[in-house]
């Protein structure tokens, strides 16, 4: 299974410390508050690794707080398995493009609607088969 690590190139809350009223959190697998792997409301946000493949920003400022800006990348990783588990199964980098596409197929879709994912489809159909 892939994780996600998430680093922030930049972080400035408007009111750091004041973890009430202006914070940024961070959940996996899922929102709820038992989920939570870290809470960060100082001046400085480290990386975070998530418990599997799902990883939720959550930022929340109130009014005094709304000119808080922080920056961040993340990537998709996972731990490399021994070669004897992987005989018969779909290789990493199979698995990865896999995943990689449904994810974009899913984002394309949130964001632009059917059209385009069918699209993308038909480019990667054509693609395959040259």
């Amino acid at each position: 299974m892939f994780q996600i690590q998430l680093v922030f190139k930049s972080f400035d809350l408007s009111k750091p410390n004041d973890c009430e009223n202006n914070f940024v959190d961070i959940f996996s697998p899922n929102t709820e508050i038992e989920s939570r792997v870290k809470t960060f409301c100082g001046s400085i946000a480290e990386t975070v690794s998530s418990r599997n493949n799902v990883l939720y920003v959550r930022f929340y400022a109130d009014a005094e707080g709304r000119n808080s800006t922080f920056s961040s990348l993340f990537t998709a990783y996972r731990e490399s398995k021994k070669v004897s588990e992987n005989e018969g199964k779909e290789t990493e980098i199979e698995e990865f493009k896999r995943n990689f596409t449904a994810a974009l197929l899913r984002s394309l879709a949130m964001n632009y609607g059917q059209r385009i994912v069918r699209h993308f489809q038909l480019m990667k159909e054509a693609s395959c088969n040259s």
